[in-house]
């Protein structure tokens, strides 16, 4: 009678894993903030993205998928912010900022890790935003995010000069985003 040890069904799992993981066919969700004074933003991303499917438009971003390698970003348009999407929230009302914590608290971000690998990033901080104003609360609940990410990551807390943020927005849509910052 023909047995299978244990270990080598961990490892072959594990290597079908890596290969999802790593598939260059997988599309990624990015979300992209655009000044107000420039063009369209869809037409912007269509004319400079070739693999592009729009998920949600509105005044000033856009959520799309696409499989092109996340660089290319760095060579479109320079007034286009484009953060790579961690999570959306849709309906948010009331204290919508303690849905988006509490999710992010119990959830891993380790996909920015995968993300970084093609930028190189080594500092971060976290941006708080509620209809596209900044805010400065909820300090206890940024630091201990701060805190998880950064364990998470290997990505170090720097909050006057980092190479790259992560922005928790609120917008005046309902809408709440988690989102990575790829661009400048």
């Amino acid at each position: 009678m023909f047995m299978i040890r244990p270990k080598k069904v961990i490892k072959c799992s594990f290597i079908i894993y890596l290969k999802i993981l790593y598939n260059p066919s997988v599309k990624n969700t990015y979300l992209s903030i655009i000044s107000p004074k420039e063009e369209n933003l869809t037409e912007l991303l269509q004319k400079n993205l070739s693999d592009i499917e729009i998920e949600l438009a509105q005044d000033s971003f856009i959520v799309f998928k696409t499989s092109l390698e996340p660089k290319i970003f760095t060579k479109i348009e320079p007034s286009i912010k484009t953060f790579f999407l961690i999570k959306k929230f849709d309906n948010l009302e009331g204290k919508y900022f303690k849905p988006m914590f509490q999710w992010a608290s119990r959830h891993s971000f380790e996909q920015i890790s995968d993300i970084n690998k093609y930028f190189g990033f080594k500092s971060f901080r976290i941006v708080l935003k509620d209809k596209k104003k900044t805010l400065s609360g909820h300090r206890r609940a940024i630091k201990a995010l701060e805190n998880k990410i950064s364990k998470e990551t290997n990505l170090v807390v720097n909050r006057v000069n980092p190479d790259t943020e992560i922005w928790i927005i609120h917008t005046s849509q309902g809408y709440g985003f988690i989102i990575f910052k790829i661009t400048k």
